[in-house]
Formats: structure tokens, C-alpha cells, sequence
């Protein structure tokens, strides 16, 4: 593993205020922990969140190579669609054919706001800057070509 990595481990199932003993054993001569941290997780909450939300789960109904199709019922209040789509620019989302902003959730992922009712989402993705890459790479193959031109050129009116 390598130095400063985050390694989890879990340390098994605890009864509420119950103690955990943990012992730490290293084979290394100098070792040294800067940031020891402990966590709890509510397995409970979590799986009572997780029901929940896949109540109202975003229905994949097509995908193509660069866009994808879905519906989703949004049944009270306007809810916030979290996605595990990484953030960055290049994605548009359309929704009920109108494009709509999309937001960084979570500090990482694509996200949006909804209104109740049922909605068509489209996902589609397109890389920044391409056609500006596409234009500099087809004039810097021009200006090549143009100078093997002049090249061979020369060499003809040296040879006369």
C-alpha cells in the first residue's frame, strides 16, 4: 500500500454502547499513524434511506453512445436527482425536453432539482473543446503539409 493511503476496515457488528478493543500490529520498524479515524455506521438508517429512495428510482429507458433516456415519478415537493455521473463540463441534462441547469451534489456528482410529477430525463455527454482540438489538429496538419510542400520545392530548384 502506498504511504498517507485511506485504508477502511470494518470492524464487524456492534450491540449499541457496547466497547471495541482494536489492536494494531505492524511489521514495519518505524511506523506512524498522523490520522487515526473511527467511524460508526448506522446500518439501520441506511437501509431505511436506501428503500426509500429506490421508491422513486430513476428508470433507465435507452442508452446510445454518448446519452441516455430515462424516466422518474417525483411524487411530493421538489426533490433533488443525485446521480453517480462524476461531474464535469461536457454533461447536459434535458428535462421534459427542456434543458436544464445541472449542479455539483456531494461535492463530485451531477445533480438537479425536480418538480413533483413525472418526468423524462435525458443525459447526454459531449467532450469540451473537441471541435476546437478537431480545427488546430487539421491546420497543423496543413501548415505540415505545406511545408513538406516547400520543401520538396526546394530540392527541385536545387537540383536544376
Amino acid at each position: 500500500m502506498e504511504p498517507n493511503a485511506v485504508q477502511p476496515t470494518t470492524l464487524g457488528f456492534k450491540a449499541e454502547k457496547s466497547t471495541v478493543k482494536i489492536n494494531i500490529a505492524t511489521n514495519q520498524e518505524n511506523f506512524q499513524y498522523h490520522v487515526l479515524e473511527l467511524y460508526k455506521f448506522d446500518q439501520t438508517s441506511y437501509n431505511h434511506m436506501f428503500d426509500k429512495l429506490k421508491k422513486n428510482e430513476f428508470q433507465v429507458d435507452s442508452i446510445n453512445k454518448n446519452r441516455f433516456d430515462g424516466h422518474l415519478t417525483v411524487r411530493k415537493n421538489t426533490q433533488e436527482l443525485i446521480t453517480t455521473i462524476p461531474y464535469e463540463p461536457g454533461w447536459t441534462v434535458q428535462v421534459d425536453g427542456t434543458n436544464k441547469k445541472i449542479k455539483k451534489v456531494m461535492g463530485a456528482f451531477v445533480g438537479m432539482e425536480l418538480t413533483p410529477g413525472e418526468h423524462k430525463i435525458t443525459f447526454s455527454y459531449h467532450v469540451p473543446l473537441i471541435r476546437i482540438g478537431l480545427v488546430i489538429s487539421i491546420i497543423g496538419l496543413c501548415c505540415l503539409y505545406g511545408l513538406a510542400k516547400i520543401n520538396d520545392i526546394q530540392k527541385i530548384k536545387r537540383n536544376k
